[in-house]
């Protein structure tokens, strides 16, 4: 799954952003906490937090984010925390990490 985040500019659109991309529910709080319980649901679809979902609790998501780096702090600081906290809950119940988290940065070709 892919992300670009080149419109990103407030914790708000992200939540937004994340929101439509994995098909969070219409009661979505747009807050850490909720990002945490709906990623964290991932591999299991019957809590019907996620429209996207893994196929197994031993699957990964492998979620390429584009542009993160050049985004507000507090932009960059919720995602690479909701995933860090999301991982280290699997982690505590001796699961995989739920989110690999691949970033990189878009590069305008230069005109010759």
């Amino acid at each position: 799954m892919s992300i670009d985040l080149t419109d990103t500019r407030t914790t708000g659109q992200l939540h937004e952003l994340l929101k439509e991309t994995f098909g969070f529910p219409d009661f979505y709080g747009r807050n850490f906490a909720a990002l945490i319980d709906c990623w964290s649901s991932l591999r299991y679809p019957d809590d019907g937090m996620s429209a996207f979902t893994l196929d197994s609790p031993a699957d990964c998501l492998h979620l390429h984010v584009t542009n993160l780096a050049s985004r507000p702090e507090d932009v960059i600081r919720l995602l690479i925390s909701a995933v860090e906290f999301v991982n280290q809950r699997a982690l505590w119940n001796a699961q995989k990490p739920v989110i690999d988290l691949v970033l990189s940065e878009s590069r305008q070709r230069p005109h010759l």
